[in-house]
């Protein structure tokens, strides 16, 4: 229960943990190489009660859209158009995370929040799943993810005047409730982009109650990060809705936020769940350290606790309510 330390400072995280990439128990493993998931709903809530001693802490299960394919090797045959072939991706995966939702909602675990990320296709903000598919999910998070965008438009260069056209498109889907990490792009389009080039986004997100997602497991701090903590303050000074969410998907992976020290591969399971857990009590600090500091930050960009829609179980609710309400008008 390391997060007891310092429950004033995490008061802002007190919510469900949001885009988890996890299974539901006895899920076979899917298809798409970048989608390896070490902990099933089960495992991940066990764990993360050692974690922070929360027995009713609740998770989003947010995994990819496209996992039912095999993106790695996604070609389009030369007799179908660009057209019928795009439709028949959509339709494949619509019906695979229909059903997976689906069996989620059967095994009815109240401690897990049904969703998806899915990812944005097209210069309009087209998505990757059908309107019918993502009104089956309850929290919905769209991200653009170059290399499935490719496989779509068969582009491999947008520019950056049209990725923000692309997130404002998407923003007028109203299943979308969280735009998924935003800035998360290449260096070069980093490099070019402007935090004012989000502006007309970020005025969009706050009328429509559409989160902004923050991944709290990057160091807000560091030099690259300065495109984010430009977006944010605009954000701050909007009074945007944000999520603090993690984008997890295994513990090795963690290594790529930076300094946080992945380990060794391994298949969580009840029976090891305490070992795996002791083993890395390491990350776990690291865990801790990164978070007070991106909260730090957040309050140096002008930020509060009541923007961010995961702060507690009572204002996420009421911020998907508030949703529903707003789109059934």
């Amino acid at each position: 229960m390391i997060f007891d330390m310092l429950r004033e400072e995490l008061s802002w995280y007190r919510g469900p943990i949001t885009h988890a990439h996890i299974r539901y128990p006895g899920e076979v493993d899917r298809i798409s190489s970048g989608e390896i998931l070490q902990f099933d709903h089960e495992t991940a809530l066990q764990y993360l009660k050692l974690l922070t001693g929360r027995s009713n802490l609740r998770i989003t299960d947010t995994n990819h859209a496209m996992l039912s394919l095999d993106v790695d090797n996604l070609e389009k045959p030369e007799s179908e158009s660009k057209e019928i072939w795009r439709e028949k991706l959509i339709n494949q995966a619509s019906e695979e995370t229909a059903k997976r939702i689906a069996e989620i909602r059967r095994r009815s675990n109240p401690n897990i929040i049904v969703g998806v990320e899915v990812d944005i296709i097209d210069s309009q903000g087209g998505l990757s799943l059908s309107d019918e598919c993502l009104g089956g999910s309850d929290f919905t998070i769209a991200s653009f993810h170059r290399y499935i965008w490719s496989v779509f438009s068969g582009r491999k260069h947008y520019q950056p005047e049209e990725l923000i056209e692309m997130y404002m498109g998407t923003l007028d889907n109203p299943n979308v409730c969280v735009l998924g990490h935003p800035t998360n792009l290449s260096s070069k389009m980093v490099g070019v982009l402007k935090p004012e080039d989000y502006s007309p986004v970020i005025k969009k997100m706050t009328e429509k109650g559409v989160a902004y997602e923050i991944s709290i497991l990057k160091d807000l701090s560091r030099k690259d990060e300065e495109l984010t903590r430009g977006v944010l303050r605009i954000c701050g000074e909007k009074g945007t809705p944000l999520v603090l969410s993690t984008d997890f998907h295994n513990i090795p992976d963690l290594i790529e936020f930076g300094d946080l020290p992945g380990k060794e591969w391994v298949d969580v399971t009840e029976e090891n769940l305490k070992d795996v857990f002791a083993q890395n009590a390491v990350i776990h600090y690291s865990i801790l350290r990164r978070l007070i500091r991106n909260i730090d930050v957040l309050r140096g960009l002008d930020i509060n606790e009541e923007q961010v829609v995961n702060s507690s179980d009572q204002r996420f609710d009421d911020w998907l309510n508030s949703r529903k309400f707003m789109f059934s008008q």
